[in-house]
């Protein structure tokens, strides 16, 4: 009989911001197990006091598309 695996899945997540130019879209890529991961990061990966996030999305590597997450309200 074969033992379930309990490991934790990570994932590739792409953050979209803005936090200099409003006509300048930075993006960043992370790994994270989860989305609440990624949100409690967010202030250490985009170094910035003030910016404006646009959208965390989701590599599904089954569909091999990219899905927005909704985002909860991050603190800055």
């Amino acid at each position: 009989m074969k033992s379930k695996n309990k490991a934790l899945e990570v994932n590739e997540y792409k953050i979209k911001f803005i936090y200099d130019n409003p006509q300048n879209v930075h993006t960043r890529y992370t790994q994270a197990v989860s989305l609440e991961q990624v949100e409690s990061n967010l202030n250490k990966m985009i170094e910035a006091e003030e910016y404006e996030l646009l959208s965390i999305e989701k590599y599904n590597r089954y569909s091999k598309q990219w899905e927005e997450q909704e985002i909860n309200e991050v603190s800055k």
